[in-house]
């Protein structure tokens, strides 16, 4: 006879919770973000979103997402040097102080989609995405119609 403890039984329940609440977090429950995979990770595309930066935060969802950009959801954010988003963020924030919450603007650029892994603070998003090459970034600015 086998015997399962009670607290072997809860701990793989919590566990499975914990994973699947982290996949919603991360953007995996998000049909948009399922939608991305089949962009190529060699070639440059176009995004378009809504970006926030804050104390550990570099958070980009894209377009047509039910969730809103921030701490461990959507993608992390890098700007290559020479694509300029640095300083378009720095002109398009609606504050003067670029990591207080709620720093949210749209953005519209050529970039990179990373394979999966840990990326971000704390590794806490699954993908990194790099502009290459920015294209607008408005503090007004909203997503187009979906296709």
């Amino acid at each position: 006879m086998v015997r399962i403890s009670t607290g072997l039984v809860l701990f793989s329940i919590a566990a499975g919770l914990i994973i699947a609440g982290c996949s919603v977090i991360l953007g995996q429950g998000d049909p948009c973000f399922r939608a991305v995979d089949k962009i190529p990770t060699d070639t440059p595309v176009e995004f378009e979103g809504h970006y926030v930066t804050s104390f550990e935060v570099s958070s980009f969802v894209p377009c047509g997402c039910a969730s809103e950009p921030g701490y461990g959801r959507g993608y992390w954010l890098e700007g290559d040097p020479q694509s300029g988003f640095s300083e378009a963020y720095q002109l398009s924030s609606p504050t003067s102080d670029l990591t207080a919450p709620g720093n949210v603007i749209y953005v519209r650029f050529e970039g990179m989609i990373s394979d999966y892994a840990a990326h971000g603070h704390l590794g806490m998003y699954l993908r990194q995405v790099t502009v290459m090459k920015l294209i607008e970034a408005d503090r007004d600015g909203q997503c187009g119609p979906m296709d």
